[in-house]
């Protein structure tokens, strides 16, 4: 109806232009009265159809085709007519179309609204034309309005920002690709992404943004880092568990022989100082080596229920002296009832060790805290830190108002011989031999520390279900060390099994070398009636000695036996396990303790 008026109208006006045209006739060139009358003609003709299409509409008929074109040659001038015939059937159809793109368009704008993953478009400046609501949260952005129009390359951390914008400008270029970034939000958190990116194109196929996908992958890495920390502190302990037991080996022959010079020495002798000297740099390394052991998880722990309140009265005690006067130890009530299964001894040395690096870290002085409570590591737990297992935990806490870390120095904290001290003053052992004790415990440790903010470590130790005492019984009293008895020693360190050799040898035995597992059996084969006691070293080439004994007391079950190690029977592998009854001595071992053992196994 509006648009009947409109025409309506619009021939009225032309027909007072006619009339006003005829009034000036006289005055008009030809040329331009014969271009008047073509357009009244076409006006004409126009209305014309216009009212042949209301008669039709009228009487609810269809015109077919829809769409009319045809030519005009009206006063020699060409024009071109365009009759459009909208039926009810085709505005039916418009008006649906434009509802199911309005709908299909609400349709998407809720999937990416309701998208858990960022969504935004980018472009090639930098500058973000748009975001859904999960990507605004992820840059602490309340509203889009903050954000919009601006560009998010100052987001994206100094170090990253180049990577970053040659990342856009290539995607805006016609590229797919993925970049991993850091980025500080708007309230300065700080959080590490990864975008999936693929060109935008507008209506006319033309590249002109970038449209990604981006989620935040802050905690992944974080575990992942902690997986690869633990993967790394495991290969280290194998390998340090590796060099003990050779140092084992060296320690053996340097203590064995030194302490043989010892007794052969006058009293009176001006050389018995070095000698002295040479024994006590060797057990100094017998402490290193059980260091070591600590660490990678091979030493024995003499374990018990012991309560958490005794193990802070004991350090108590011991910490002051270490820590001196300028430094001020308080420690909290501990539940007297909050029991773990565990060695006191080494706890106590755990503490020790803390303590020695919160005073180094506290020059001019300050506070060092123990407290101690009972938690629960529930799933969210494990899964945060990539590590531990439900359960009931005694949580120890050490915390001092020292220097603090930065991160790259909490990353190597707990490696063998890494120190931030000055050469000379520190070993680089006290945190790996902590990180191994706890981890021999079945606990867990964990540290937080910045510069300038000190350092906390939390240890957590499972508490006993059964708390009855589990005690280490001590050998019996040393029989007299000599005798005349025939020993098959088998030893593939060649100064370790000379030496053995010599030292029985000197206290009256008969002594037969080998110098592996299979070499020991051939020995034993030829000498079977003559041999009373092996003395097998448990790590050897071929046949190990527990292999070797096994062969062996199948041709003679009565034949007794000392394996010799620089691990403890607890933690052997299960190839050379040692059944409870079987006798042990662990290297280095000093000449008197291993002939004491000799004679006291061959007297039972």
């Amino acid at each position: 109806m509006i648009t009947s008026l409109l025409i309506l109208i619009g021939t009225a006006f032309m027909a007072a232009a006619i009339l006003q045209t005829r009034k000036i006739r006289g005055r008009v060139p030809r040329e331009l009265k014969s271009r008047w009358c073509a357009m009244i003609a076409f006006m004409v003709f126009f209305l014309s159809a216009y009212l042949f299409l209301l008669v039709i509409r009228s009487d609810r008929l269809s015109l077919s085709p829809e769409l009319v074109i045809g030519p005009l040659l009206l006063g020699g001038a060409f024009f071109v007519f365009i009759v459009v015939n909208l039926t009810d059937d085709t505005i039916n159809r418009i008006k649906s179309a434009e509802e199911q793109l309005e709908k299909s368009e609400k349709y998407l704008r809720s999937i990416i609204e309701a998208e858990p993953e960022c969504v935004k478009l980018l472009a090639e400046d930098g500058t973000l034309l748009a975001m859904n609501p999960a990507g605004l949260e992820m840059i602490e952005a309340k509203t889009a309005d903050m954000v919009i129009g601006k560009s998010v390359y100052p987001l994206v951390t100094p170090e990253g920002r180049d990577s970053f914008q040659r990342f856009v400008e290539g995607i805006c270029c016609g590229k797919k690709g993925s970049c991993e970034f850091e980025i500080v939000g708007l309230k300065g958190k700080r959080s590490r992404l990864e975008s999936y990116a693929v060109p935008f194109y507008d209506e006319r196929n033309k590249k002109y943004a970038m449209l990604s996908i981006t989620r935040d992958v802050t905690e992944r890495r974080k575990l992942e880092e902690q997986l690869s920390q633990a993967a790394k502190m495991e290969a280290i302990g194998t390998l340090t568990g590796g060099i003990a037991h050779d140092f084992n080996n060296i320690l053996t022959v340097i203590m064995g022989y030194g302490e043989i010079l010892e007794t052969e020495m006058e009293p009176s002798s001006p050389l018995r100082k070095y000698v002295a000297n040479i024994l006590g740099a060797s057990k100094k390394g017998a402490a290193l080596i059980d260091s070591l052991l600590a660490f990678s998880r091979k030493q024995v722990v003499h374990s018990r229920a012991v309560t958490v309140a005794d193990i802070l009265r004991s350090a108590e005690q011991l910490l002051p002296r270490l820590l001196g006067d300028n430094i001020e130890l308080k420690t909290g009530p501990a539940d007297e009832g909050l029991t773990v299964l565990a060695d006191p001894n080494h706890i106590e040395r755990v503490l020790m060790n803390l303590a020695s690096n919160a005073k180094d870290a506290m020059p001019d002085g300050g506070l060092l805290a123990i407290t101690t409570r009972r938690v629960e590591l529930d799933d969210d737990f494990i899964k945060s830190r990539g590590y531990g297992k439900a359960g009931g935990y005694a949580l120890i806490t050490v915390a001092d108002t020292g220097k603090g870390m930065d991160e790259e120095t909490k990353e190597r904290l707990f490696e063998p011989f890494f120190t931030t001290k000055e050469p000379g003053k520190g070993t680089g052992l006290g945190l790996s031999t902590v990180y191994g004790i706890i981890r021999q415990h079945n606990g867990y440790l964990n540290v937080y520390s910045e510069p300038g903010k000190g350092s906390t470590f939390n240890i957590y130790l499972p508490i006993a279900e059964n708390k009855t005492g589990i005690e280490k019984t001590m050998p019996p009293p040393a029989s007299p060390a000599w005798g005349t008895e025939t020993v098959l020693l088998a030893e593939d360190d060649d100064t370790v099994r000379e030496l053995n050799r010599s030292l029985l040898e000197k206290y009256g035995y008969k002594v037969i070398e080998a110098v592996d597992g299979n070499d020991a059996l051939e020995k034993f084969m030829a000498n079977k009636d003559t041999i009373q006691l092996l003395l097998l070293d448990l790590m050897m080439p071929g046949k190990n000695g527990k292999e070797a004994y096994d062969e062996i007391k199948k041709i003679r079950a009565d034949i007794k036996v000392i394996f010799a190690s620089g691990y403890p029977r607890e933690i052997l592998s299960d190839g050379m396990k040692l059944q409870e009854n079987m006798e042990m001595v662990s290297k280095p071992v000093l000449p008197a303790e291993l002939v004491q053992k000799v004679r006291e196994v061959l007297d039972k």
